[in-house]
């Protein structure tokens, strides 16, 4: 099962566009994970994370970050 979450997310970093977080809930054990796609483009991470700000936290990194 897929859910929308709410959250803060810089822009798509290939369209601009607006992300959102994916949260994937397994029925057999009740377990989540996240990932990030962008509305616009369909861009996501590459990988789903344990917490929705590990995955914010891989949407949002830029290569000039510091």
């Amino acid at each position: 099962m897929t859910q929308k979450v709410k959250s803060n997310l810089k822009p798509c970093p290939f369209c601009g566009g607006v992300g959102f977080v994916n949260k994937h809930t397994f029925i057999t054990d009740m377990s989540s994970t996240y990932g990030i796609t962008c509305i616009d483009c369909r861009a996501e991470t590459r990988q789903f994370y344990k917490t929705i700000e590990d995955a914010e936290n891989a949407w949002n990194r830029r290569i000039d970050d510091d």
